[in-house]
């Protein structure tokens, strides 16, 4: 037994010394905003982070990735869909705004880039978005 829990510790350790060396030698790590807390991520420190869907992404969650990164993107639409909160006191304690809503409020279009072509959606179907919530600046 004693034989057997040493073999155990040998082999966690050297799991753990093999993911370091794998994330630090990777020129990209995919994770997701919670992911990023993983244990094995705890001492990595990242160039760049980049926060797909941040419009949806919870504040609280967004702070988790970009505490690890020296510079961020977050990518996103605050004009489509809105955070997922299933708890209308949360919304209304200040839940239901996003990182990605204080952002655009605070600095506007200082620190904003709109995608204007887009391929998934057919062209009249754009065309009423694009005239509904863009100013007609996106274009198929």
């Amino acid at each position: 037994r004693d034989e057997l829990r040493d073999l155990r510790k040998e082999l966690k350790k050297r799991e753990k010394g093999a993911v370091t060396e794998l994330l630090r030698s990777a020129q990209v790590v995919l994770c997701t905003v919670t992911g990023a807390d993983e244990k094995a991520l705890n001492a990595e420190q990242f160039d760049l982070v980049v926060i797909d869907e941040a419009a949806q992404a919870l504040e609280a969650a967004c702070w988790i990735p970009l505490l690890k990164g020296k510079r961020a993107v977050l990518a996103g639409d605050h004009k489509q869909l809105p955070p997922t909160i299933k708890s209308e006191r949360a919304a209304r304690d200040g839940l239901g705004v996003t990182l990605f809503d204080r952002l655009i409020q605070a600095h506007s279009e200082k620190i904003s880039r709109m995608l204007i072509v887009q391929y998934r959606m057919h062209t009249r179907i754009m065309e009423f978005f694009s005239n509904e919530l863009y100013e007609g600046k996106l274009q198929a």
